[in-house]
């Protein structure tokens, strides 16, 4: 071997130790493991894998495993139409405003310049002497001027009340230039005199006989259409129905409408989406459950609102064998449903 052979042996050789020696004794000691340690920890681990139970096989010929009846969705969903008709006139001045309607025309007639009665009307005219005639009949007329220093109304004095914003007093006092006096003489003394076409009244027949079916009510306020179950707690309520198959909250809707009232009625559904809902068990006693409703726990109704544009709600072909329907407004509501539904509706309802 040459020298030069021996000096990179030797070199080698070195290296090897010195990677050897550069661990301290502690780690050497940690990272050595002996013959006998590695014996208990196959022991160990061999024990720690018997000790794994294999899983039980269920004979399902001996414990058969019944399928679950109870559906998903524990409440039964519904939806019900708020059937409503607007109001037709304008709404009932309260007292507080009425009186001050009739003490703001008390001070404007007493404010204001007396009627320039002969610039209107030639002197001796037929139209002055119709004027003439039309002043003598208004009995009980506020004169502003002589007694403009009393012109508000005493305690107790409810003339407002009977007032009807002088449209009495306008066809009583207004001469229109057709209307010819009867004290005139000659040929057209008894000439027919035209007709003023008058306001109709605010109050119906049917709001004198408490018709609760006719939509010619309540004018100024807003009707709801309730029909009656044939039973006897929960019987008014609006019509419902529950939903079928794949169908959605309007269909729903529009059929329990059909069904209840029949199809002689113009309606229209303001928008796809329910103004509000309700809850409810079924009650544990007293309640016979019709269909799959014994699989359920309550019902939820959604309402949705429309408008009647035309028509009448009529039972002779209900397919739900309703009894009675009624158009209430919101306190006549109140007084036939129950507590319960009241609290339910009470906030989807107008005032007026």
């Amino acid at each position: 071997m040459s020298v030069g052979q021996r000096s990179t042996r030797q070199i080698t050789l070195l290296g090897k130790s010195w990677r050897a020696n550069s661990a301290c004794r502690n780690c050497q000691e940690a990272l050595q493991v002996s013959p006998k340690s590695q014996a208990i920890s196959r022991q160990y681990s061999a024990a720690a894998a018997a000790a794994v139970e294999q899983p039980a096989i269920i004979d399902l010929a001996v414990h058969p495993v019944h399928p679950v009846t109870q559906p998903s969705n524990l409440y039964k969903l519904a939806s019900s139409v708020v059937l409503s008709r607007p109001p037709v006139l304008t709404r009932d001045i309260p007292d507080f405003e009425n009186a001050y309607y009739f003490y703001q025309r008390r001070l404007n007639e007493r404010l204001a310049l007396p009627f320039t009665r002969y610039f209107y009307f030639k002197k001796k005219s037929i139209a002055e002497a119709e004027y003439k005639k039309r002043q003598a009949q208004i009995t009980d007329k506020y004169n502003p001027y002589k007694e403009g220093w009393k012109d508000e109304l005493m305690v107790g004095d409810y003339r407002w009340k009977k007032e009807d914003f002088g449209y009495q007093e306008f066809m009583k006092t207004t001469v229109s230039g057709d209307e010819i006096s009867e004290t005139l003489e000659g040929d057209v003394a008894g000439e027919v005199k035209k007709s003023v076409n008058r306001p109709m009244p605010r109050t119906t027949d049917a709001d004198l006989k408490n018709d609760t079916k006719s939509l010619n009510r309540k004018l100024s306020r807003t009707l709801y259409l309730l029909v009656k179950k044939p039973r006897k707690g929960h019987a008014w309520k609006f019509p419902q129905a529950d939903l079928i198959g794949q169908e959605n909250l309007k269909e729903a809707a529009m059929r329990a409408l059909e069904e209840s009232c029949g199809v002689n009625m113009n309606t229209w559904f303001v928008g796809n989406v329910p103004i509000g809902h309700y809850c409810y068990r079924f009650p544990s006693r007293g309640f016979t459950p019709t269909g799959d409703e014994a699989n359920y726990l309550g019902k939820k109704v959604f309402f949705m609102k429309a408008r009647i544009m035309a028509g009448q709600a009529s039972l002779e072909n209900s397919k739900r064998g309703l009894k009675d329907f009624q158009w209430l407004t919101r306190e006549e509501t109140e007084q036939i449903t129950t507590q319960d539904y009241w609290h339910a509706i009470k906030d989807l309802l107008v005032a007026q």
